[in-house]
């Protein structure tokens, strides 16, 4: 079950180009009158903090009665930001100390976003801006500047050239004159390509590659000359020899690299001063990891007999592109969707994702759309040749998507966050939990969750249960694992909810076969299991058994009806996955870790040679991935 955010942007920690404004202006109003300090021509000489103070006293003026006095402008500054995607939009991340220009000097930037700012002393009449400040080179949205400072971002480009931006109807620094003109000229912030030496042809390494040549000879090709002094100490502290061909290309040789090989680019820059756009080259270098196969049912790896967990046997299939995070099999068997992070130079705190359909059998991939799982979340497969997604468009929204990454339908899911989602056994429906946060008990941290059900076919949806459940909640929006589970006939939803003052743990089941019972067109709920004992119910995965007869709750497997029986417990945290006969695979997380299969009433449970649980295939095989080399992945770091 994935939950999407109730504000998809906050998958990464970046700063919106809003909140930069926002923190910049409340700097200017918190300073004091400062020294003025000189542009320095180039990025090359930062400023450390916001806009400076004037660096003199207004000129006196002589202003007649009635009529508002021009405002003393000193220097302006520029932010350094860089844009990157996010989802359909785009985040400003600052990247460096802002940097000063001066009237009447220009200063060379970037291509990227310049968010622009001046203090002007005193502030101004609400309409001075739309009359008195002209933008030629850029089109920019002017707002007043009656606050006392005049900001306003000039848009990213694709070409070189220059901006001015004058002011008329002020005070210059000298005093002298009316006029006031900043000069930008833009240039292309260098960037840099990982390159693989390959049979004696140099070659971009490709996605989710790794790169097991030995010795093996990298370059990075930088899109314009570098200052090399600007990267000395990176270099020397990374393994292998590195070596400039020219200035634009640097050499990099490895006898024995290790399982990643990386360079940090951010103190980088061109020889026009500009910063290196992107602070990492990175490639994999180790063990590839493979899927591999189970046959658990027919074999005999669980002995109710043996006093020390077996290791069930594996088939190895195919190898998989390298830092996998998430993995699904196809009801055949015949298809795995994978989703990776990429080993991208971007300064994101959170790498971009890619998504591929690989066959198990050959191995050739194809490409999903969906960069960025804050934004296009796969769900399950809604049959052997598509799949559920959650994806975000201003709303979120489920589609279905076929293996060619064309969407054929696409539904708007009720709420504006906090969902818990699940598709059904069948692929033909999503059961969506919604918090309402508005209504979370903040003395117990319990916030209430409505249960929907959205018809994939044909985007009808209802509500099932006001209420379902109460969960507890670490943050005001939660951060629950437990979402709805399915029985195995689609009849039935269950979920997880918390009993007040750390009262353990209940579960509710909505019947959507019943309906009007409590005056509504609502499906009637009963109350199920309770578990007194168990913790706060967000940390565990909650699942129901193939053949409907448990449930999988925190620790232990429960009978699915009264009495509601404990049949037998599981370590980990992991989601559960079952098979029909029936025999349950679970991870110690539902990361990378060890894997035990536990089947009910058995006394083993043997440990699978695998190091990420997939799922089964309908003819009772069980996949995973065996990456011995997993802790050298790329890891997502907001703690998801």
């Amino acid at each position: 079950m994935v939950r999407a955010r109730r504000f998809p942007g906050s998958f990464r920690r970046l700063i919106s180009l809003s909140s930069v404004l926002v923190l910049v202006m409340a700097l200017v109003v918190a300073m004091a009158v400062g020294c003025h300090r000189p542009a320095s021509g180039t990025q090359g000489a930062p400023t450390s903090s916001g806009p400076s103070a004037p660096s003199q006293s207004p000129p006196s003026q002589s202003t007649p009665q009635g009529t508002a006095a021009r405002p003393f402008v000193g220097s302006a500054e520029i932010s350094l930001v860089e844009a990157l995607p996010e989802g359909r939009g785009l985040q400003m991340l600052p990247i460096g100390d802002s940097i000063a220009v001066e009237p009447g000097k220009s200063v060379t930037v970037g291509l990227q976003p310049l968010p622009f700012h001046a203090i002007l002393a005193p502030a101004p009449a609400s309409d001075w801006v739309q009359k008195n400040v002209k933008v030629e080179g850029a089109k920019v949205e002017l707002a007043p500047a009656d606050t006392g400072t005049l900001s306003f971002t000039i848009p990213a480009s694709t070409k070189e050239g220059t901006v001015t931006i004058a002011l008329s109807s002020v005070v210059p620094p000298d005093g002298q004159g009316n006029t006031v003109t900043f000069t930008l000229n833009r240039k292309a912030e260098p960037r840099g390509t990982l390159e693989v030496q390959d049979g004696g042809t140099w070659r971009a390494v490709r996605p989710g590659e790794s790169l097991r040549q030995r010795p093996l000879d990298l370059r990075v090709v930088f899109s314009s000359d570098m200052t090399a002094g600007s990267l000395q100490a990176e270099l020397a502290r990374r393994a292998g020899t590195f070596k400039w061909e020219n200035p634009k290309t640097l050499l990099w040789h490895l006898d024995d690299p290790p399982a990643v090989v990386e360079l940090d680019l951010r103190q980088g820059r061109g020889t026009n001063g500009l910063l290196v756009m992107g602070d990492l080259a990175s490639a994999y270098t180790g063990e590839v990891p493979q899927l591999v196969a189970f046959d658990l049912i027919k074999g005999t790896t669980v002995n109710p007999t043996s006093t020390a967990p077996a290791t069930a046997q594996a088939t190895a299939l195919i190898t998989l592109p390298a830092d996998v995070r998430t993995a699904l099999i196809s009801p055949d068997g015949r298809k795995l969707l994978v989703s990776a992070f990429l080993r991208s130079t971007s300064r994101a705190q959170n790498p971009p994702i890619a998504t591929w359909v690989i066959d198990t059998q050959n191995g050739s991939r194809r490409v999903m759309p969906g960069n960025d799982a804050s934004y296009f979340a796969y769900l399950g497969w809604a049959d052997d040749q598509s799949v559920v997604a959650l994806t975000y468009e201003g709303e979120v929204r489920v589609a279905v998507v076929d293996l060619g990454g064309r969407v054929l339908r696409s539904w708007k899911v009720p709420g504006d966050g906090g969902h818990l989602v699940s598709v059904s056994p069948d692929g033909r429906r999503l059961a969506v939990m919604i918090g309402d946060f508005d209504r979370e008990d903040q003395a117990e941290r319990l916030t209430p969750y409505e249960l929907y059900v959205i018809d994939l076919a044909s985007g009808q949806t209802a509500l099932e249960a006001k209420d379902f459940v109460w969960i507890y909640s670490t943050h005001s929006e939660g951060r629950g694992r437990n979402g709805p589970a399915w029985s195995p006939d689609g009849r039935e939803l269950a979920a997880v909810g918390d009993r007040k003052q750390g009262g353990g743990a209940y579960v509710r089941v909505a019947d959507l076969q019943k309906r009007g019972l409590d005056g509504t067109n609502q499906a009637a709920v009963t109350e199920g299991a309770s578990i007194p004992d168990l913790g706060h119910s967000y940390q565990y995965p909650f699942s129901w058994s193939a053949d409907g007869r448990y449930w999988v709750i925190g620790d232990r497997i429960v009978s699915s009806r009264a009495p509601f029986e404990t049949k037998g417990q599981l370590s980990g945290l992991g989601k559960p996955l079952w098979s029909l006969s029936p025999l349950v695979v679970r991870g110690e997380t539902d990361d990378y870790g060890p894997i035990r299969a536990y089947q009910v009433g058995a006394g083993s449970a043997p440990f699978l040679s695998a190091d990420l649980p997939v799922g089964w295939d309908r003819s009772g095989t069980f996949y995973g991935i065996r990456w011995p080399d997993y802790r050298f992945r790329v890891v997502w770091q907001s703690g998801l």
